[in-house]
């Protein structure tokens, strides 16, 4: 039986001078990797605290991040990329207000094209998907235009899990200019 693991990465940088975390890095990745290998796990990484936990969770990457074309399931926390994000796989957003900042390294954002950009499915019933645009922010409306959800993000592939949401109909707004109309089974 395969099993999906999401491994939680927690920094203290005080704790640690570099060589340990480097060699605590190393080898975290490298038992990680054995039992991808070896097919006993697939999976992603997870950060922060689980939604509603506090305190919000602030991680830094002061080295930049390298996803190995996983998923990142973004919690109850702000995450610093002080380098480069690279490797990029899905990003899934699982409570109700998340921040990956990239600070540092060569981002390019293109032109937005909103006919490219896929929202699925519609309607929903647990999660939504954003798909084929470059993505700075996501939020979630209902219709009395309340705000439900707020990311600040990065990249063209996200999820929003919504299962908490009642039925109705609710507006995402992407890069503060986008907006689409959702209905929620």
């Amino acid at each position: 039986m395969k099993l999906t693991a999401y491994i939680s990465l927690f920094f203290c940088l005080p704790f640690f001078g570099q060589n340990n975390l480097e060699s605590e890095e190393h080898n975290l990745t490298d038992s990680y990797q054995k039992l991808v290998n070896d097919g006993l796990i697939s999976g992603g990484w997870a950060i922060g605290n689980a939604c509603g936990v506090e305190p919000y969770m602030y991680v830094e990457f002061p080295w930049g991040l390298d996803m190995e074309g996983e998923t990142l399931q973004v919690m109850h926390s702000h995450i610093v990329v002080m380098g480069e994000l690279i490797n990029q796989g899905e990003l899934i957003y699982t409570c109700d207000k998340a921040i990956l900042e990239i600070k540092g390294g060569a981002l390019s954002v293109p032109e937005m094209d909103v006919n490219k950009a896929l929202v699925y499915p519609n309607p929903f019933v647990s999660e939504i998907h954003i798909k084929n645009i470059e993505v700075r922010t996501l939020k979630l409306f209902d219709v009395t235009g309340r705000l439900l959800k707020d990311y600040v993000t990065v990249g063209q592939l996200h999820k929003i899990v919504v299962s908490d949401l009642k039925s109705g109909v609710y507006f995402l707004k992407i890069n503060d200019f986008i907006a689409k109309k959702l209905v929620k089974l």
